[in-house]
């Protein structure tokens, strides 16, 4: 099994934010065949295993989510239909001194059609793991 790993040193984000600290995670969600963005999918954020916010994507398949520091995310992006994936966001490990002004995480997804006997239980994996490393700091 192939796990992506994406490094939390991230660029501060330019855009304005909600909460200056915490980080900012936007994407866009499109068919994987077509590149067509898709509007209307579900992006489900738990925090710590609990369900804290959904999101639906816009006309141009657009999302975004503020998460906070010290938590676990698990991002579920869902539509009727499609083969549903997810990512993991930790927060927690970041130092306090690493916080000040957050940062940005541009995350796109695409999802393909859930075809009749096509086994998908890799994608119960994550698709990607986000957290800090000291190393890449």
């Amino acid at each position: 099994m192939i796990t992506f790993v994406l490094t939390m040193s991230m660029a501060v984000a330019g855009l304005a934010q909600e909460a200056t600290d915490n980080v900012y995670v936007y994407g866009t969600v499109k068919n994987y065949v077509t590149s067509v963005p898709l509007e209307g999918v579900e992006v489900l954020v738990y925090r710590d295993e609990v369900r804290a916010e959904r999101i639906l994507t816009d006309s141009l398949g657009r999302y975004e989510a503020y998460l906070d520091y010290d938590h676990l995310y698990k991002l579920w992006y869902l539509s009727p239909g499609k083969v549903t994936k997810h990512i993991e966001i930790d927060t927690r490990s970041v130092p306090d001194s690493m916080r000040s002004g957050g940062y940005g995480m541009n995350v796109d997804m695409t999802l393909f059609n859930n075809l009749p006997g096509l086994e998908m239980d890799i994608l119960s994996q994550p698709m990607g793991i986000a957290r800090y490393s000291p190393v890449d700091s």
